[in-house]
């Protein structure tokens, strides 16, 4: 470790630029967004929950047998009604960061329709 000579000065100019390095952490994934659910919270944040939306895999199934093999469809096929809203992540952001989430969304958006656009 070197020592600062007793008649040098610190330089404490703000710098020009700062590199922000993006690392994915250990718990990283890809998640598939068909809508989110949320608002306010009682600490003044905003609360969204991501989800992805699909049809409920079976609970049961049924099935007639010829010898050791499975013969046929599903004889009974047991499963909850309607469209299952898997919740998959909870954000949790000041309303400042929300405001800019949302800004970034519509620019991203509008590049895709561009590209889209200019692409047919």
């Amino acid at each position: 470790m070197e020592e600062q000579d007793a008649g040098k000065q610190l330089d404490t100019t703000p710098p020009k630029e700062l590199k922000f390095h993006f690392i994915k952490s250990n718990h990283f994934r890809v998640i598939h967004i068909d809508g989110v659910i949320g608002g306010p919270t009682p600490s003044g944040m905003v609360h969204a929950a991501i989800f992805s939306e699909r049809f409920p895999i079976p609970l049961s199934a049924t099935y007639h047998l010829a010898g050791n093999e499975v013969k046929g469809p599903a004889k009974e096929m047991v499963a909850r009604d309607g469209i299952v809203r898997e919740v998959e992540s909870d954000l949790l952001m000041t309303t400042d960061v929300a405001r800019k989430f949302a800004e970034w969304l519509v620019q991203a958006a509008e590049k895709v329709d561009k590209a889209t656009n200019s692409a047919e």
